[in-house]
């Protein structure tokens, strides 16, 4: 006898697109500078501390206003974005984020 056995899957796949189009948001070549330019203006002085957790602490809180603030400003321009040949492939012009996620994600990572 033969039988054949469905296997659902009861997890569903992550949609890559969307995270990728999260992150693309967030502006993450943009932010790196800045968190560069944080790095160096917490070690730079000379009577700073070595302790690793304030420094931390300092570049996740610079990573979220940073992400939170380059994605609301994307919400804000996605009109003149969809308009413009350098930033018509961005997500939100191109559908693959709604106005709604994108606000809804710069708010909360602000």
């Amino acid at each position: 006898m033969n039988e054949k056995t469905i296997v659902a899957n009861v997890y569903p796949s992550p949609n890559f697109s969307k995270i990728r189009g999260y992150i693309t948001l967030t502006k993450p070549r943009l932010l790196s500078s800045v968190l560069l330019s944080t790095v160096l203006g917490y070690i730079l002085p000379v009577d700073s501390s070595a302790d690793v957790l304030p420094l931390l602490y300092l570049l996740l809180g610079t990573a979220m206003i940073g992400s939170g603030a380059h994605t609301l400003n994307q919400w804000q321009e996605q009109i003149p974005d969809s308009k413009m040949r350098r930033t018509k492939n961005r997500p939100l012009p191109t559908g693959k984020l709604s106005g709604n996620e994108a606000l809804a994600f710069g708010i909360i990572i602000s």
